[in-house]
């Protein structure tokens, strides 16, 4: 695999949790919106407003799981393409993404990815000893 191939892996392995933080700041951000219409005791409450900022946290969402569902997919289904792993852990391998998602995702993608043989900065055998 190429190192430009690599790091757009990367970018879309650690969308997800991207996507999770922006989410994680609108929520509060939502809330905080109605937390100072409380405290003014404004009656004129825009409601467009606050439908806005309701899609943003459903946008957010949305591209969340789309994206992290779509790595974990990925991540599987290179998993068990892999003809230099044998069938047990072609398993553990599948199990850990399935279960874990995200942080499955992410430990794969260091442990198997990153020194996946392909890529130019690679240290061959006759210069590690």
């Amino acid at each position: 695999m190429s190192k430009s191939k690599k790091f757009i892996l990367g970018i879309f392995t650690f969308l997800p949790l991207v996507l999770f933080g922006l989410y994680i700041f609108n929520f509060f951000a939502f809330f905080n919106g109605f937390n100072s219409v409380i405290q003014t005791q404004d009656p004129i409450v825009d409601p467009g407003l606050l439908a806005g900022n309701f899609q943003v946290l459903f946008l957010f969402g949305i591209l969340m799981a789309i994206s992290g569902l779509g790595i974990t997919i990925y991540y599987a289904v290179h998993a068990n393409k892999r003809k230099d792993f044998d069938s047990n852990k072609k398993l553990i391998w599948t199990l850990i993404i399935l279960f874990t998602s995200g942080i499955g995702s992410i430990a794969y993608y260091f442990v198997e990815i990153l020194p996946m043989p392909g890529s130019s900065n690679e240290i061959s055998k006759e210069d590690h000893r």
